[in-house]
C-alpha cells in the first residue's frame, strides 16, 4: 500500500469580517494524499545526453495558471534591431529558451539569438566570466564561486534577471521547495525565523538556536524531544536556495550549523524524515515519496502561513517558490546591447509570459515580479525624472526586489550628507518619481521616527513608510515599501515585514555618502 503524505493547508474562512483589523488565526485543514512515486537520479549516460541535447522533460503540467491581468503588453521597439548573440543554458531550459527566441524573431527577424551545448548552468556561468558567451539561462541561483569569479574580473556582480517561475512539482525542473516533519508531529506551520533557528549557526533571522520541539511550543512528549534536522550537503541548488531565503539577511550569508544530517542528494530526504519522529527536512515537491507532514510557511512571526498549493505557488504567494534567471554582463549604470535589452523586455511582458504558460512546465511571473525585472534593466532615470538616480541605491533596490518578490514597490528617499532634510529626495524607485522632493509626510517621518501606513485607493496594496537608517543606525532618509493587501489582513504583521526588509537594506548601507 502506498504511503501517504499529509499536507497542512490554510483554510480561508469565507465568513470572516472584511473590516477586521487583526483576524484570529485561521483554522487548518489537513489533506492526506498518496505519496509520489520515487524519482531516481540521472544515470551518467542520461546526464551526458542532457549536456549534449538538453534534458528530456516530463509531460506538461495538467494545471495552467491564468496570466496576471496587470502584466504589461509587449510594445516592439520601432528601431531596426540586429546582431548575433550566443548563450548557454541549463539542460532543463533548452526548450523554453528556443521558444522565446522563435517568438521574439517574429518581431525582430534580424536579431540572431542561440544557445549551444554543453547545456549546464554552471558551465555557462563560467563561460560568461571568460566572455565566450553573451548570456546564460540558469535554472537556479548562481553559485557564490561563480559570482565571486565574475566580480573579481569585472568589479561588479553579473545581472541576474528573473524571467519565469520554477515549476510546481516537476522532477528536475525547479519545483517549489517544501519543509516537512514526521506525520505524527503536531507542528502546524513554520517561519523563516524557525528554520534559521533549527538549521543555522549564524542565526541572522532568529537571533538564537532551537534544540527541542518544545522551543516552538509543542507540548507533552514533544516538548523535550530533540529536533533532528536533515539537509542537503553544500553545494547544491536546493540548499543554496534555502540558505539564501531563510538563513541569510541582506549581505550577511547564513551558515549551516553542526549537527545537520547532510545527504549528498535530495532523493532520500522524505524517507529519512518519515522514519524519524524527531526529524525535519526539506526537498522539492517532486520528491515527496514518503509519509511526511508538509508545513505551510510564513516569512515572519505574525504573518499568515502559506501552504505550498499549486495556486499559492502559481500566484507567487508561497515564500519558497523558485525562479529561473537570465544572467548577463551589465555594468552598473550602462545599458545592455539594444537587442538583448529588447529581448528581455519581450520576455518580461504578457506575450513573453504566454510562452511560459504554453510550455506547460514552468510558471509565468506575476506583474510585480516583472516590474522588478524591468527596473533591473534601467541604466538611467525614467523619462521625465526630475533628479538623478543613484546607481548604487538603485542597484541595492533591484536586489531587494528580487530577494523579496512580496514587495510590490520600494522607494528610497535620502538626504545628501551635509544638507537639510528639505533636500531629501527620491534617489531609487521601481515606480518612477526619481528626484521628487520630500513632502510633509516624509519630513514628519524623518523628524519623529514613526512609521506611517496607507491602504491604496484600489484597496489591494498596503504601503509602509519607515525611517531609513545606515548600518550605524543613523537616520538618512525614508523608505516606502508596498505589500499586497486585502481587507482583514493583519496590518501589524505587514508593518513587521516592511521593517524586516528595511533592516536588510540598513545592513548594506555604511552611510548616505555611499549613494552620492
Amino acid at each position: 500500500m502506498s504511503p501517504f503524505a499529509k499536507l497542512t493547508l490554510v483554510l480561508v474562512a469565507c465568513a470572516a469580517s472584511a473590516r477586521a483589523e487583526a483576524p484570529a488565526p485561521q483554522p487548518m485543514v489537513e489533506w492526506v494524499v498518496p505519496a509520489l512515486p520515487t524519482n531516481k537520479p540521472q544515470t551518467p549516460e542520461q546526464a551526458e545526453e542532457g549536456r549534449r541535447s538538453g534534458r528530456k522533460l516530463p509531460p506538461p503540467e495538467v494545471l495552467k495558471p491564468a496570466l496576471d491581468p496587470d502584466l504589461p503588453a509587449y510594445r516592439p521597439s520601432r528601431k531596426k534591431l540586429s546582431g548575433t548573440f550566443k548563450g548557454g543554458a541549463s539542460d532543463v531550459l533548452t526548450v523554453i529558451a528556443t521558444r522565446w527566441f522563435e517568438a521574439f524573431r517574429k518581431y525582430h527577424p534580424e536579431v540572431k539569438l542561440s544557445i549551444a551545448p554543453p547545456y549546464a548552468g554552471s558551465v555557462g556561468a563560467q563561460e560568461l566570466v571568460k566572455e565566450n558567451l553573451d548570456f546564460v539561462f540558469v535554472s537556479r541561483e548562481l553559485k557564490p564561486d561563480d559570482i565571486a569569479g565574475f566580480k573579481a574580473k569585472f568589479g561588479y556582480d553579473p545581472l541576474s534577471v528573473p524571467i519565469c517561475g520554477g515549476s510546481y512539482r516537476h522532477f528536475g525542473a525547479l519545483d517549489a521547495v517544501v519543509f516537512f516533519v514526521h506525520k505524527d508531529n503536531p507542528l502546524q506551520s513554520l517561519t523563516f525565523e524557525q528554520i534559521d533557528a533549527i538549521y543555522s549557526s549564524t542565526h541572522h533571522l532568529s537571533g538564537k538556536g532551537a534544540a527541542r520541539w518544545g522551543d516552538f511550543g509543542l507540548p507533552g512528549e514533544w516538548a523535550e524531544l530533540p529536533i533532528r534536522p536533515y539537509g542537503i550537503k553544500p553545494w547544491n541548488g536546493f540548499e543554496e536556495f534555502v540558505r539564501q531565503r531563510a538563513l541569510s539577511k541582506g549581505s550577511a550569508r547564513g551558515e549551516w550549523r553542526e549537527g545537520v544530517s547532510f545527504e549528498k542528494v535530495v532523493f532520500p530526504m522524505a524517507k529519512l524524515v518519515a522514519s524519524d519522529r524527531a526529524g525535519i527536512g526539506y526537498s522539492g515537491v517532486a520528491y515527496l515519496d514518503a509519509a511526511v507532514r508538509v508545513l505551510p510557511i510564513a516569512i515572519a512571526a505574525g504573518e499568515a502561513p502559506v501552504a505550498p498549493t499549486y495556486e499559492n505557488v502559481a500566484l507567487a504567494k508561497y515564500p519558497l517558490s523558485r525562479l529561473v534567471f537570465f544572467n548577463v554582463n551589465k555594468a552598473p549604470g550602462k545599458p545592455l546591447p539594444p537587442a538583448l535589452d529588447e529581448f528581455l523586455r519581450f520576455v518580461l511582458s504578457r506575450e513573453g509570459q504566454e510562452v511560459v504558460r504554453d510550455h506547460g512546465i514552468y510558471l509565468p511571473l506575476r506583474a510585480s515580479q516583472v516590474q522588478g525585472g524591468r527596473v533591473m534593466l534601467a541604466a538611467a532615470p525614467p523619462a521625465g525624472a526630475q533628479g538623478a538616480m543613484s546607481k548604487v541605491a538603485q542597484s541595492l533596490l533591484e536586489k531587494t526586489l528580487v530577494e523579496h518578490p512580496e514587495a510590490a514597490h520600494v522607494v528610497m528617499h535620502v538626504t545628501p550628507p551635509g544638507r537639510p532634510d528639505t533636500d531629501n529626495e527620491i534617489i531609487a524607485s521601481n515606480i518612477g518619481k526619481i528626484g521628487k522632493k520630500a513632502d510633509d509626510d516624509d519630513l514628519r517621518i524623518l523628524r519623529t521616527g514613526q512609521p506611517e501606513t496607507v491602504v491604496s485607493k484600489t484597496g489591494d496594496r498596503f504601503s509602509v513608510s519607515l525611517p531609513l537608517f545606515d548600518s550605524g543606525r543613523n537616520t538618512i532618509g525614508v523608505v516606502a515599501i508596498g505589500l499586497p493587501y486585502k481587507p482583514g489582513d493583519d496590518k501589524a504583521a505587514l508593518v513587521r515585514t516592511a521593517e524586516r526588509i528595511r533592516d536588510e537594506l540598513r545592513a548594506q548601507i555604511p552611510s548616505a555618502a555611499r549613494f552620492f
